[in-house]
């Protein structure tokens, strides 16, 4: 492991621990900490990154645990949850593993079922300013987007979330003129 990220993966763990310390204060009397949030599969996959710096993104475990809330758990599933689960716990080294990860499994598995679901989740559950997962979208988009186009699942996707839609507009708008999102805000 290199200096950095052994740097890197020592700040996440300390900025983990020290959110783990405000929920044992504030749950002192009960002699447990309990992240109800998250699934016991992702939790032991943060664990995992805690002490190993990586973690193994397929679904099996997650998708034992699978519930109608969540999406089909497949690889971007389980690397976008990664992501949010970084971001809530202020591990910045686990959100950059988890987009890199999502990126690699993307050119793989955008044609698989839990893709529009995969999207689903990222767009609830990451913050708009927050453009990490969303422009890894960006190149699949544009390149399969005849297919895209005529998916009834990916198409509902569109329908149901504006800043989906209005991203992918401007990603298959600018997609010969060195596209860049062109957010006014």
């Amino acid at each position: 492991m290199s200096k950095t990220s052994a740097e890197l993966v020592s700040k996440d763990k300390a900025a983990f621990l020290k959110q783990l310390a405000r929920q044992v204060v504030a749950e002192g009397q009960t002699g447990s900490i309990d992240i109800k949030e998250e699934r016991p599969a992702l939790i032991n996959k943060l664990i995992y990154y805690l002490y190993n710096c990586d973690y193994d993104d397929s679904n099996d475990d997650v998708q034992n645990e699978a519930d109608s809330q969540s999406p089909q758990a497949g690889r971007l599933a389980v690397n976008a949850a990664m992501y949010t689960i970084g971001d809530r716990y202020n591990l910045n080294g686990l959100q950059d593993l988890a987009k890199a990860k999502f990126a690699t499994a993307l050119p793989h598995c955008w044609n698989k079922e839990d893709f529009p679901g995969a999207i689903r989740f990222i767009y609830e559950n990451t913050h708009t300013e927050d453009r990490g997962l969303r422009e890894c979208l960006v190149p699949t988009l544009i390149q399969h987007k005849q297919h895209l186009r005529s998916d009834e699942k990916f198409m509902d996707v569109v329908q149901t979330y504006g800043e989906f839609a209005v991203d992918l507009l401007d990603a298959w708008t600018y997609q010969h003129s060195g596209w860049r999102w062109r957010r006014s805000n």
